[in-house]
C-alpha cells in the first residue's frame, strides 16, 4: 500500500541533458523500488515490538548527540528529540476555527492545498505557509500554532545538522522563496473506532526529509522499524506534547542514499478517546534542482510518490514528441 489518495493532494526537453541527467534518473527509480519493498514488507509484517528502547535526546543536546541520532535513524528509522517546552497540540487543535475545505495554493499547484479534509472518522487541517513563513490560511495563524510550528522546526535543523551535509533542499518555513511553502504543518484528529483495535489510517511514506511528529496523548502511530513495528508513544516514560518522533522520508532515503531508510508508519486505535496530531511535513524548495541537474525537484518529488520503478521513470524522461 503506498499512500492514500487523498494525501497525495495532501525536465530538460534535450536528449543531452536527459543523457546527462540519466543517473540520477536511475537513483531516484531505485529509491521508489526500496520504498515499495519497505512498504510491502511493513503491510506483510504482524510482529509488534516493545514500545521501549528509542533513542532520545534532549534538544539541547542534539550537537553532542550527533552519532546516536545517526544510528537511531539509520537502524531504527527513528529517534525521539525531548523538546524544554511541552507543545499543547490538543489546545491548539481546540483554537481553530472551522477552516473551508482544501483549496489549491495556485493554479500551477493544484494538487497542494490549505483548507480543511474532514469525513464521519477524521479531520485534517492542511496548513502552509506565505512569503514571510506565516501559517496559511490567515484564518488558521494563531500565535501558538505559529509558534509550535518554530519549535519543530528548530529541532528539525538540529536532527539534520547531525547527519552531515548531503546538500538537501529543505523547504523551511521562514527561507526567503516567491511562493507559498512545499513543507506543510497538519493538524489531525482520529474519532476513536467501535471496535477494539483499529487502523485508522493505512501504512504509507511520507515525501519528505524528515516527518516531526509530537507524541499525542492517545497513542496510536506505529512505524515499522525493518523487522517489526513499533510504538514510541506508548512508552512507559513518554512524555506527550514533549517528545517529537522524529522519522526520514523518501526525500532523505534519496539524498542519503538509503544510509537513513524511509519509515512506513500508520495509526492504530483501539481506545475511547480520539488522537490529536500535529505533524510537520519538511519537504524539498520547489525551486530547487536534484543535485544541480536538469531534474527539478518538483518533478523528483512527483516521481518519489509513484507506486512502481516503471511510473516513477515514465514522470522523469523527457516525452519524445
Amino acid at each position: 500500500m503506498r499512500r492514500q489518495p487523498w494525501l497525495l493532494l495532501l525536465c530538460s526537453s534535450t536528449r543531452a541533458a536527459a543523457f546527462h541527467a540519466a543517473p540520477l534518473v536511475d537513483e531516484v527509480v531505485a529509491t521508489v523500488g526500496r520504498v515499495q519493498r519497505d512498504l510491502d514488507l511493513a503491510c506483510n509484517c504482524t510482529r509488534l515490538a516493545s514500545p521501549g528502547g528509542a533513542v532520545r535526546v534532549e534538544v539541547a543536546a542534539l550537537a553532542r548527540e550527533q552519532s546516536a541520532v545517526r544510528r537511531a535513524l539509520s537502524s531504527r528509522r527513528h529517534c525521539v528529540v525531548r523538546l524544554d517546552t511541552a507543545i499543547d497540540v490538543e489546545a491548539i487543535s481546540r483554537s481553530l476555527p472551522r477552516l473551508p475545505p482544501p483549496a489549491p495554493v495556485g493554479l500551477d499547484r493544484p494538487d497542494e492545498c490549505v483548507g480543511e479534509y474532514r469525513d464521519d472518522h477524521s479531520t485534517f487541517v492542511e496548513l502552509r505557509f506565505d512569503e514571510s513563513g506565516t501559517i496559511l490560511p490567515r484564518a488558521a495563524a494563531d500565535a501558538r500554532i505559529q509558534n509550535a510550528a518554530d519549535v519543530l522546526v528548530a529541532a528539525a535543523r538540529g536532527v539534520l545538522a547531525c547527519l552531515g551535509d548531503y546538500g538537501v533542499p529543505v523547504d523551511y518555513p521562514r527561507a526567503e522563496r516567491d511562493e507559498v511553502s512545499a513543507t506543510v504543518q497538519r493538524l489531525c484528529r482520529y474519532e476513536p473506532p467501535a471496535a477494539q483495535r483499529r487502523q485508522v489510517f493505512g501504512t504509507h511514506t511520507d515525501t519528505t526529509f524528515l516527518t516531526l511528529i509530537p507524541f499525542a496523548g492517545e497513542p496510536g502511530l506505529e512505524l515499522f522499524d525493518g523487522t517489526a513495528w513499533c510504538c514510541p508513544e506508548a512508552a512507559h516514560d513518554a512524555a506527550p506534547g514533549r517528545d517529537v518522533l522524529v522519522m526520514p522520508g523518501d526525500l532523505l532515503h534519496l539524498y542519503s542514499a538509503g544510509r537513513y531508510p524511509v519509515a512506513p508508519h500508520r495509526v492504530v486505535l483501539g481506545g475511547a478517546a480520539p488522537r490529536v496530531s500535529m505533524p510537520l511535513l519538511l519537504r524539498a524548495s520547489r525551486a530547487a534542482a536534484f543535485r544541480g541537474s536538469s531534474l527539478s525537484m518538483v518533478a523528483v518529488c512527483a516521481a518519489l510518490r509513484a507506486t512502481s520503478e516503471e511510473e516513477a521513470r515514465s514522470k522523469l524522461l523527457p516525452r519524445r514528441d
